[in-house]
């Protein structure tokens, strides 16, 4: 693997790691509008809880939104 597709590749990089939630607001009945949740993680703490081999692709699967409670993120 190379650069981009491990955390670690991105730490050294000193890449940012933006999330969105694409899911929807629970906390109204019947609501079709999206969970407006955005957040920069830190990229020291995934590096030191995921470890460096840990793959970019599969961070998403590991992520839910603290505002909607959705894995869609």
């Amino acid at each position: 693997m190379t650069g981009f597709e491990t955390i670690g590749g991105a730490f050294q990089a000193g890449c940012v790691a933006r999330v969105r939630c694409n899911g929807k607001r629970k906390n109204v009945p019947k609501s079709s509008r999206p969970c407006e949740f955005r957040a920069d993680l830190d990229m020291q703490t995934l590096l030191l809880t995921r470890g460096p081999n840990f793959p970019l692709e599969m961070l998403p699967s590991r992520l839910m939104c603290p505002s909607c409670g959705g894995r869609n993120m």
